[in-house]
């Protein structure tokens, strides 16, 4: 089976009780050496853009849960595009989680956030007084510890 970031039709990926995982970085994309050179021009022409290379093409709805364990969630590379078509995220019962990805908060296609049970992220989102909450602050829908931040539930 290849790299979940490399499967072209997903569209919906939640995983859950993965308690010993401490860290998600660029593997969770299935990014590798090859297709990094690629970027980088050396099996291609100079004139490759971060378009050529996409993890998780037609994902739209991101859940992680109870990941008691997770302290560290960071894409380290810029140069590729990351979940483009993503609509929905949603992070529960992740209690040493520091941040998210600022390549997914950037995602201008995001519509709903859903925070809850991961008291660092959780402070720095909090509207107006949060140190992160401009991250956020372009998605229409943010729940956070079951509150609405930002928009609410459809009528």
């Amino acid at each position: 089976m290849p790299p979940l970031g490399k499967l072209p039709s997903l569209e919906i990926l939640r995983i859950e009780e993965m308690v010993s995982v401490k860290m998600v970085g660029d593997e969770f994309l299935g990014i590798g050496i090859c297709d990094h050179n690629h970027i980088h021009g050396t099996f291609s022409s100079s004139s490759s853009s971060s378009s050529s290379v996409v993890a998780f093409p037609k994902l739209e709805k991101l859940d992680l849960g109870i990941m008691l364990q997770l302290e560290e969630w960071d894409f380290g590379k810029e140069d590729i595009t990351i979940m483009p078509q993503v609509k929905s995220l949603s992070i529960f019962f992740c209690e040493k989680l520091k941040s998210l990805p600022d390549q997914l908060l950037r995602s201008t296609t995001l519509e709903s956030l859903e925070i809850a049970d991961v008291p660092i992220v959780e402070e720095n989102f909090k509207k107006d007084t949060g140190k992160d909450w401009s991250k956020i602050s372009h998605i229409p829908n943010i729940l956070i510890s079951r509150r609405y931040e930002q928009g609410g539930p459809s009528r």
